[in-house]
């Protein structure tokens, strides 16, 4: 089963050409491994899945993680950087909550 593709994530980003396909690439599992460490849950977990599918919440979680990882390569900036609240709240009901 498949993430997200490079061409989803290319749509996302509007990049017509191939010069940051490695890049993407490695964002794209840079945004799995988050999303995986957010929720508490491993990648074969059926509740990511409907079918061989993606569920919604979580491809677009994954693709504003990429957009923003895309957008914000740099080390510094002139704008002050903070994460994404919608990233959280569509991944919120998938996270696993519970005490150690």
């Amino acid at each position: 089963m498949t993430w997200v593709t490079l061409e989803q994530a290319k749509a996302h980003l509007r990049v017509l050409h191939s010069h940051d396909d490695a890049y993407i690439t490695t964002l794209i599992d840079i945004a799995a491994q988050h999303m995986l460490d957010y929720t508490d849950r491993a990648d074969d977990d059926p509740l990511f899945w409907s079918g061989s599918e993606l569920k919604a919440p979580i491809m677009a979680a994954m693709l504003l993680l990429i957009g923003d990882l895309y957008a914000n390569r740099e080390a510094q900036t002139a704008a002050e950087l903070k994460p994404n609240p919608a990233f959280e709240r569509l991944l919120w009901s998938y996270r696993r909550l519970g005490v150690l």
